[in-house]
């Protein structure tokens, strides 16, 4: 049973609906069996002088306390049974009554495609006692819990994705749209301005929240695979990168995608970068493994860039020498420059894998973390050895 509608002071009518959809209807009414001079007495609440004749099976379920005071409701129970006055059945092709809720003589039902009917109920009617008002869909998830506002056309619903909603039925109109994060993580990036902060889970949703109020700004849902990376190039623009091997840009103030670009051999992008002046993407791709570089303006790619022979899981972007570096399972950093093509690609071997690597805030020194719990710093753009910090002190044994 979903949910319970009581009318038993008033009209001695209660009715009760299921996940199968069945609405049944329970009459209260009389036994015929009550009463009798064989009875036992008990005291009612309401006036303790008054007393009340009840079966001698009934009494025992009392025990053989002298003095047994009852509520009016619970003396109508002991005199009556409830029979069955009418059944209904709520229906929906191939759908699953998911929940319902009796309220203000209605009827709300949430099914598991997101679909939602709202009937007029009317238990005492001899003719009609369900009639169709309106019906709506706001998602494709399953709606977990309903409440309606007692005087507006408002329903709040929760769902099985955490998203939670207001709805106004009449005009079809969000008044809140909220959701939290139900999957795993993969990726979180903050905008420049620390306005939102975007969260990539691995089922392929891409949702912005706001930082200030902890609302959710927008949710993406265009990836066919898990995020792999998500990155602001502005305040407002927001890439995201995903196993599919797309790229894909929005614009928060519009809350829709202008751009979406394929990888050029169709692999996997494991990793993603954007410059300051947001206009190039770069992005480590697998099948095989390359460096590309894309234009957002334009979503051509400007440059592929070959040389790793394992995944590249992380990349930075020197501004100021335009240099890309970028670090592989191979065991390699390698350093890429934007502004001579012909030069070849710098490579640093380690004999541990790298974790991953960040730039110094002048963009001077490069750290790079191995899984021997070391890190070494390196300057730019030479690449020569300034320092190692030795972390297996701090973390255990190596």
């Amino acid at each position: 049973i979903i949910d319970v509608d009581e009318q038993l002071e008033t009209s001695g009518v209660l009715s009760s609906v299921d996940s199968t959809g069945r609405l049944l209807v329970w009459q209260l009414v009389e036994s015929e069996k009550t009463g009798g001079s064989e009875g036992k007495r008990v005291k009612t609440s309401n006036n303790s002088d008054s007393n009340m004749v009840i079966d001698d099976e009934v009494a025992d379920d009392f025990g053989q306390a002298a003095d047994v005071r009852l509520s009016s409701l619970e003396l109508k129970f002991l005199k009556s049974k409830f029979i069955l006055r009418s059944k209904h059945s709520i229906f929906r092709e191939g759908k699953r009554l998911n929940v319902a809720l009796f309220s203000r003589g209605q009827l709300m039902c949430g099914f598991t495609d997101g679909s939602f009917t709202l009937q007029a109920f009317s238990p005492l009617s001899e003719t009609e006692q369900l009639k169709d008002m309106v019906s709506f869909r706001m998602t494709e998830a399953d709606p977990t819990s309903l409440v309606l506002h007692p005087f507006r056309s408002i329903l709040g619903s929760a769902y099985s994705d955490g998203r939670l909603s207001v709805w106004d039925y009449r005009t079809k109109t969000f008044l809140l749209n909220q959701t939290g994060v139900s999957s795993k993580v993969i990726d979180i990036s903050y905008s420049p301005d620390g306005k939102f902060i975007a969260v990539g889970q691995d089922c392929g949703a891409l949702k912005v929240f706001e930082v200030a109020s902890s609302f959710c700004h927008a949710v993406f849902t265009d990836a066919l695979a898990s995020i792999s990376a998500v990155c602001f190039s502005t305040p407002t623009t927001l890439l995201s990168a995903s196993l599919d091997g797309n790229v894909r840009a929005y614009d928060l103030n519009r809350r829709l995608k202008f751009r979406d670009i394929a990888s050029p051999s169709g692999g996997q992008i494991l990793c993603m970068k954007s410059d300051p002046e947001s206009e190039f993407i770069f992005c480590g791709c697998s099948n095989p493994f390359e460096v590309v570089v894309y234009s957002l303006r334009t979503g051509e790619v400007l440059e592929r860039v070959a040389g790793h022979d394992g995944y590249i899981h992380k990349l930075l972007y020197c501004s100021q020498l335009q240099l890309i570096l970028s670090a592989s399972w191979d065991r390699t950093v390698r350093m890429i420059s934007l502004t001579d093509r012909r030069r070849a690609a710098d490579s640093l071997p380690f004999t541990d894998r790298v974790i991953t690597m960040t730039l110094s805030a002048d963009e001077k020194t490069v750290a790079v973390c191995t899984s021997r719990q070391e890190v070494s710093l390196f300057s730019m753009p030479d690449l020569q050895p300034v320092g190692l910090i030795d972390l297996g002190h701090y973390f255990g044994q190596k």
